[in-house]
C-alpha cells in the first residue's frame, strides 16, 4: 500500500459518521438517565422498606448527582491519560458495578456508597462519551450530534412510563 493509498484510507475513515460509537454512546447515556430517574420513582418505596428518614432520602437523591460532577472531571482526567475508549468501557463497569450492588443494599449506608460509585460511572460516561464522540466525528458533524445525544437520553421516558405502571 502505497503513502497515497494509506492516506486516502484515514481521509475516508475520518470522513464517516462513527455509527458505532454513538451507538454505545447512546445506550450508555439512556441507561444512566433511565437509573437516575427511575431511582427518584423508587425512592420513596426504598425509603419506607429500609426505614429511612425524609433528609437521608434527599442526600441519597443528590448523591447520585453530585458524583456525577466529579466522576466526569476524574474519568476526563484518566481518559486524557489513558485514551477515551478504555476509560469509556471503565466507565461502564463502574457504572454497572454501582448499579448491581444498590440492588444488594441492606440500609442507608449501603446505598449511599453505592449510589456514589454509581454517580461516578455516569459522570464519566456522559463527559468521556461526548469527547470520544466529537473526536470521532468528521469536521462541521460533532456540533450537530451533542444536543441528538443529549436527546438520546431522554429516550428512556416511554420504558419508565411502562414500568411505573406496574
Amino acid at each position: 500500500m502505497t503513502a497515497s493509498d494509506r492516506a486516502a484510507t484515514v481521509t475516508s475513515r475520518a470522513d464517516r459518521f462513527p455509527f458505532r460509537i454513538w451507538l454505545i454512546s447512546l445506550a450508555g447515556w439512556m441507561f444512566d438517565f433511565y437509573d437516575l430517574v427511575l431511582f427518584s420513582f423508587l425512592l420513596i418505596p426504598i425509603g419506607r422498606d429500609l426505614h429511612l428518614a425524609s433528609a437521608e432520602q434527599a442526600v441519597l437523591l443528590g448523591v447520585a448527582l453530585g458524583a456525577s460532577g466529579l466522576g466526569g472531571i476524574l474519568f476526563g482526567y484518566l481518559a486524557d491519560l489513558y485514551g477515551r475508549r478504555r476509560v469509556m468501557t471503565w466507565t461502564i463497569l463502574v457504572y454497572s458495578i454501582g448499579t448491581g450492588l444498590t440492588a444488594l443494599s441492606t440500609g442507608y449506608w449501603s446505598v449511599l456508597a453505592f449510589r456514589l460509585i454509581t454517580g461516578l460511572g455516569v459522570g464519566g460516561e456522559w463527559a468521556v462519551g461526548h469527547a470520544l464522540l466529537a473526536e470521532s466525528s468528521p469536521a462541521g458533524c460533532a456540533a450537530a450530534q451533542q444536543p441528538c445525544c443529549s436527546r438520546a437520553s431522554r429516550s428512556a421516558w416511554p420504558s419508565l412510563r411502562l414500568s411505573g405502571s406496574w
